[in-house]
């Protein structure tokens, strides 16, 4: 069956058992492809023979797993937390200013 998806999922086994995951188009690499997951997991359990019901796929967006119930396969991500500024949870500029490379003065002037 085609699905005329361009995406092309590769994984490599890690030293504790779960697997690195990456996705590529023939442009470029994206950030994150659900049906490129549930197709690794479906080779690992079908065509390579992983034992037990669970995978574990580590990519750049975070962890996915996903769990086999008889022929189904379910994927679950879990949700990443944006971080934010500074340990107060507020970005008081000079960090911000900092990241984009200008002066924390210059930065205060056009917030004025």
């Amino acid at each position: 069956m085609e699905n005329n998806l361009a995406e092309t999922a590769f994984f490599v086994e890690r030293f504790d058992g779960d697997y690195e995951l990456r996705w590529f188009t023939p442009a470029v690499e994206v950030p994150l492809c659900g049906h490129a997951t549930l197709a690794a997991a479906w080779v690992l359990f079908n065509r390579l023979g992983l034992e037990g019901d669970k995978v574990a796929f580590h990519s750049r967006g975070g962890r996915l797993s996903v769990t086999r119930d008889g022929e189904m396969l379910m994927l679950d991500h879990q949700r990443q937390r944006r971080r934010r500024g500074p340990a107060s949870g507020r970005d008081n500029g000079r960090e911000r200013a900092r990241r984009v490379g200008r002066a924390e003065s210059d930065h205060i002037r056009r917030q004025q």
